[in-house]
């Protein structure tokens, strides 16, 4: 039997009115069907799209990286701008938290974080105030890595004090370092 288009259009019209005269109830479409509600061949069209298939990409894991503690100098927790009664800001360091990733070479890249608290002194004033800090990294009594940080914090007009949070993003370790002693502090 040859295929005639007009055929198929012809038993689709039919097969579409019967399936919409089914699907009514009473001769009123209720509420949901024409606001766009769920129906027969919506719940089919929809039962008949496929998701698009997910793939999963291997993902290789980070190496554990080794990473060295890291500590606030002894002596150097606290920084005085000024002496005696001449004190303009002193910087105190509260807390210290690292974070360290895997650099070329086998080299350790350490992220290290610093808080603390600037306090104005008998001589000084609200605004910007500044100090540097070092990060050092020794096997024994040899120096690996050092690096000089600003410090660098406003006290507001209407205080005495500001808390400070500095973040170094790249204090970088040599390879075989990941027993080095990692110390932070005011220069001074």
């Amino acid at each position: 039997m040859p295929f005639k288009p007009q055929q198929s259009l012809s038993l689709i019209a039919a097969l579409s009115l019967g399936l919409a005269g089914c699907m009514s109830s009473g001769g009123s479409q209720s509420p949901a069907s024409t606001s766009g509600g769920s129906s027969l061949f919506s719940n089919w069209f929809a039962a008949q799209k496929t998701e698009p298939a997910v793939q999963a990409v291997a993902v290789a894991p980070e190496p554990d990286v080794p990473c060295p503690k890291v500590d606030i100098r002894e002596g150097g927790s606290t920084l005085r701008q000024g002496k005696g009664s001449d004190v303009t800001v002193q910087f105190s360091l509260r807390d210290v938290a690292r974070e360290c990733s895997a650099g070329k070479n086998g080299a350790i890249v350490m992220k290290i974080g610093v808080e603390g608290i600037a306090v104005i002194g008998t001589a000084g004033k609200p605004g910007v105030v500044t100090a540097p800090l070092i990060i050092t990294a020794k096997k024994g009594d040899k120096v690996v890595a050092t690096k000089t940080i600003a410090l660098k914090t406003t006290i507001p007009a209407d205080e005495n004090q500001a808390q400070f949070r500095v973040i170094d993003q790249g204090f970088t370790l040599p390879a075989g370092s990941d027993d080095a002693d990692v110390t932070i502090g005011f220069k001074g």
